[in-house]
């Protein structure tokens, strides 16, 4: 007879976070009464880190609020909903949470939560467009015309990798990536969603640039991932191992390298 095998436990994200949740919204672990989760910068649902491990979530961004066309208020409050709803996924896990629990703790009705995002997987998705459409700032191909230069190249490819880096060790993205290791669904979310707010546009870009003759890139997927390689490079896994994010100008410097060594492997 085979040897019986004992299943090791499934750490909860709780407790990978080098923080106590409840300290997430002050000392007593109470929220603010006149600013309610105004603390809480959802951790980086898209690029991975639940806080930085180091830095107080107070200190995350906030979510890319300048991309929704919606009504102030409603915009305001749909991104409130949004942390409140990452916040119970990050402490409680994906499968564990439910809409019933994310209404009451955003005290919000459960048919808003669906007319608004769907289902719970839509919550999450809503959370990974946000961040990365705050994040990631790209030209579209038809703004970029006969008169483009290489300069002009080069300070958009700079923008673009500087916000990569900043989506990749964001708030929401390290805890989003955390959650994603214990949830095939949110997983299956970064893939899809994240491809298709980072990846397509840049790919787009490298393609318009090589039609105009001022990069060599024949295949723009392969392009797009030299140059999330070159940029990106072990970052995102040493921070959500634990080790502090780059600072901005840590991340100025990273992204000046690798968009010069880019244009390096891709000449005209």
């Amino acid at each position: 007879m085979g040897r019986a095998h004992s299943r090791m436990p499934t750490p909860s994200i709780r407790a990978l976070l080098p923080i106590e949740l409840p300290r997430l919204f002050g000392k007593e672990g109470e929220r603010p009464p006149s600013q309610p989760y105004g603390k809480v910068r959802l951790l980086s649902v898209l690029g991975g880190t639940f806080a930085d491990m180091q830095t107080p979530l107070a200190q995350c961004p906030p979510m890319g609020s300048h991309v929704d066309q919606s009504p102030p208020g409603r915009l305001a409050r749909r991104t409130e909903i949004l942390r409140i709803a990452m916040l119970e996924i990050f402490e409680h896990g994906y499968e564990q949470t439910s809409m019933e629990q994310i209404a009451k703790r955003a005290s919000a009705s459960k048919e808003t939560l669906y007319s608004w995002f769907g289902d719970k997987t839509g919550l999450v998705l809503a959370a990974i467009e946000m961040t990365a459409d705050r994040d990631i700032t790209i030209p579209r191909p038809e703004k970029v015309g006969p008169s483009y230069t290489r300069e002009d190249a080069r300070e958009a490819l700079l923008t673009c990798a500087k916000g990569l880096l900043q989506l990749s060790t964001s708030c929401e993205s390290v805890g989003l990536s955390r959650a994603a290791m214990s949830s095939p669904i949110v997983a299956e979310a970064l893939r899809s969603s994240g491809r298709g707010r980072t990846a397509l546009p840049i790919e787009r870009y490298l393609a318009r640039l090589h039609e105009l003759g001022i990069l060599h890139i024949p295949d723009a997927n392969e392009g797009f991932h030299l140059f999330h390689g070159l940029t990106v490079r072990n970052t995102q896994i040493r921070v959500l191992l634990g080790a502090k994010p780059p600072s901005r100008r840590a991340r100025q410097k990273q992204a000046e390298r690798a968009v010069d060594q880019f244009l390096a492997l891709c000449p005209p």
